[in-house]
C-alpha cells in the first residue's frame, strides 16, 4: 500500500509542476520579449546618453540594466519555485539563484544556465544590488563593457530559457 501511494503522490507532484510551469510560461516568454526590447533601447540610447552629464548617463543606463536584471531574476525565480520548489531565504539568495540554475537537479530538470551566462549575470547582479540600495558605483568603462555584451547575453538567455521550456513541454525535461 505504501508503495502505490508513493507513485500517486509522485505523479501528482509531476502534474502539479507541469501545470504551474504552464501557468507561468507566458510570463517567462513575456519577460524574454521585454529583455529584447530593453536591449534594443539601451544599445540605441547609450551613445546618445554620452552627451548628457556623466551622472545622468550612469543613472539612466543603470536603471535600464536594473530592470533588465529584474526580468531575468523573475524568470529564474519562476523555475526555482515551480520546478525546484526552492524558496529564497538567505542573504545571498540572488547569487545562489544564479548558481542553482547552472546545475541540473536530479529527477527534476537539466541545468538551465551555462557557466558563461551565469558569470556574465554576476556583473548585472552587482549593479542590481548596488542600485537597489541606492548606491550606484560603476565605472564608465565597466558600463561600456556591459552594454557592448548585452545583446549577446540576451540572445543566450533567450536560447537557454526557451530550450528548457521546450524540453519540459516535449517530455524531455526530467521533471515533467
Amino acid at each position: 500500500m505504501g508503495k502505490g501511494r508513493r507513485v500517486i503522490i509522485e505523479h501528482g507532484v509531476v502534474l502539479n509542476v507541469r501545470k504551474n510551469l504552464e501557468n507561468n510560461y507566458n510570463q517567462i516568454i513575456g519577460n524574454l520579449k521585454e529583455l529584447q526590447g530593453l536591449t534594443v533601447l539601451v544599445t540605441a540610447e547609450y551613445p546618445l546618453a554620452a552627451n548628457s552629464p556623466k551622472q545622468r548617463k550612469i543613472l539612466y543606463i543603470s536603471s535600464c540594466l536594473y530592470e533588465y536584471y529584474q526580468l531575468v531574476e523573475d524568470s529564474l525565480l519562476i523555475i526555482a519555485r515551480t520546478v525546484d520548489l526552492w524558496i529564497p531565504g538567505s542573504l545571498d539568495w540572488h547569487y545562489r539563484l544564479i548558481r542553482l540554475m547552472m546545475i541540473p537537479v536530479p529527477d527534476k530538470r537539466p541545468a538551465i544556465l551555462s557557466k558563461v551566462t551565469a558569470l556574465q549575470l554576476d556583473h548585472y547582479l552587482v549593479l542590481y544590488l548596488n542600485y537597489h540600495h541606492h548606491s550606484i558605483i560603476i565605472s564608465p568603462c565597466k558600463l561600456d563593457k556591459m552594454i557592448s555584451s548585452l545583446q549577446e547575453l540576451t540572445d543566450r538567455l533567450e536560447s537557454e530559457l526557451t530550450r528548457f521550456i521546450n524540453q519540459c513541454f516535449s517530455g524531455k525535461g526530467r521533471a515533467l
